[in-house]
């Protein structure tokens, strides 16, 4: 009597439960995989944003930077340009102020000489001399309590004035006076020659 192998009958509940669970673990992977995924592209789209407005800002910085530079550049030179300005109007000032007494004391000068010229004894020479050091003396004095009232570089206007300048002039006086061939027009020619060269010692002096 043959028997017949009775097939036993599988539950396949269990299979159907690890396929499942394999599949659901897969699915699993894959969207942790694409979610790291994105997660890295997003973080690399940020950093390269994040760079490149960092990059942005540090030209915006360096050209602000630059601007600024040439700013201060400018603003140096136009200082210096008026710094000069205003160095060579106080020149052209204590110039004009030197040049205007020394005319006025060449002018007073020659007035005093004419008078000794003719109201003096020309003959007591030595009388003459001694009259003529006070005159030149005494307008020197007064041209420096004038320059005193000014200033240059820091310095009075008298300090850019040389003591030798009155033994000039009084030179000068002394040898017009007695000149053989004397006139009036030849003892201001002299006069203006000598305050002419002491004019542009103190042009001189005020540029040391």
């Amino acid at each position: 009597m043959m028997k017949f192998l009775q097939i036993q009958q599988i539950d396949p509940a269990p299979t159907i439960a690890i396929a499942k669970g394999i599949t659901d673990f897969g699915f699993v992977t894959m969207t942790a995989a694409v979610f790291l995924i994105l997660v890295f592209v997003s973080q690399w789209f940020q950093q390269r944003s994040f760079s490149k407005m960092l990059n942005n800002m540090i030209d915006k910085q360096q050209q602000m930077l630059s601007e600024i530079l040439s700013t201060q550049n400018k603003m140096a030179g136009i200082l210096d340009a008026i710094n000069e300005d205003r160095k060579d109007e106080k020149y052209q000032k204590a110039k004009s102020y030197g040049q205007a007494w020394l005319e006025i004391s060449k002018y007073k000068l020659y007035l005093l000489l004419i008078a000794i010229k003719t109201e003096n004894h020309i003959e007591d020479r030595e009388a003459v001399m001694r009259k003529v050091s006070l005159v030149v003396q005494n307008l020197h004095d007064e041209r420096l309590s004038r320059f005193d009232l000014f200033s240059y570089k820091g310095k009075k206007l008298s300090d850019f004035c040389d003591s030798n300048w009155v033994d000039k002039v009084i030179k000068t006086s002394m040898d017009s006076l007695y000149a053989d061939d004397y006139t009036d027009k030849r003892l201001y020619d002299n006069l203006d020659i000598t305050f002419s060269e002491i004019i542009n010692e103190y042009y001189k002096n005020l540029q040391k």
